[in-house]
């Protein structure tokens, strides 16, 4: 692993923050990734720094990342604020829906789960009915006495 200044980095990451050079700010903390992957506060910075600059589809991937690093290694809490956050700047993502929803079950947060499932289920519309199915399953896993989810479910 090659060794950087990771402090030098940040300092003149900030540099160029300040001086609204978000570009030249998230290539120098990218340098930090590239040696340290799961660095989340630096991921975290560069997501900020693309939704600042206006690159929301950039910093919609660098925040799933992010959510996804929280997810694996058990900061569901965390990865759960990283979902909305993602869904604040575009409500309309489907897998970012089910995910929180998963999250939710895992902690037994029933109501939100079905909520962000009910919303998965709306995006999906009637193009994928394996999709739908799925989605299905996941609303009566999280309310289980849904007649009318059972009842969809059964007449796919």
């Amino acid at each position: 692993m090659a060794e950087i200044d990771k402090g030098k980095i940040l300092r003149d990451a900030f540099e160029y923050q300040r001086k609204g050079q978000h570009d030249r700010a998230i290539d120098e903390l990218r340098k930090i990734l590239k040696v340290q992957p799961a660095d989340t506060r630096t991921l975290q910075k560069i997501a900020e720094l693309q939704s600042k600059k206006g690159d929301r589809k950039e910093a919609i991937k660098s925040y799933t990342q992010l959510a996804g690093i929280y997810e694996k290694d058990g900061f569901i809490d965390f990865a759960i604020s990283v979902y909305k956050t993602v869904l604040k700047m575009d409500h309309g993502l489907l897998d970012i829906h089910l995910r929180l929803g998963n999250l939710y079950l895992k902690k037994n947060l029933r109501g939100e789960a079905l909520a962000s499932f009910q919303t998965a289920l709306k995006l999906c519309g009637e193009s994928n009915e394996r999709e739908k199915e799925e989605i299905l399953e996941k609303i009566i896993e999280a309310n289980p006495g849904d007649i009318s989810a059972i009842e969809c479910l059964a007449g796919l």
